[in-house]
């Protein structure tokens, strides 16, 4: 399958729990590495990349409690993956990922942004943030 479905394309993936989002998504990423695309993982847990950290050209940054990064540096990579240490707490990490995607969207190159367990970044479903 092409990736060209993903262009321009806004999607959720959603199933429970085993049923192969995570999969599913990194799929479509290297699918995306294939074709040269650029695009930017962020997800809230530790859990096992290897397909996806075995790609020569990914940047791995993993997100530590109480660190400062300047997130200007990831404009240089074209693929990212994100993921918080043990030690990382979610709020923390939202945190870190709001700046990474406010330096995204004012940098103004188009990536493909795959933001895992999105549940974890707007608590209350009454209150829009």
């Amino acid at each position: 399958m092409d990736y060209k479905f993903m262009k321009n394309a806004h999607m959720m993936v959603a199933a429970p729990t085993g049923g192969g989002k995570s999969y599913f998504v990194g799929w479509m990423a290297e699918k995306l590495y294939q074709a040269g695309r650029r695009f930017i993982i962020l997800d809230t847990k530790t859990r096992n990349h290897i397909g996806l950290v075995a790609l020569k050209k990914l940047k791995l940054l993993k997100i530590k409690p109480n660190t400062q990064y300047d997130y200007w540096r990831l404009i240089n990579y074209d693929q990212v993956l994100c993921i918080p240490t043990e030690r990382t707490k979610t709020k923390e990490l939202i945190t870190h990922y709001r700046a990474i995607l406010d330096t995204i969207f004012a940098a103004k190159k188009p990536i493909t942004v795959f933001v895992e367990e999105a549940h974890n970044y707007n608590p209350n479903p009454h209150v829009p943030d």
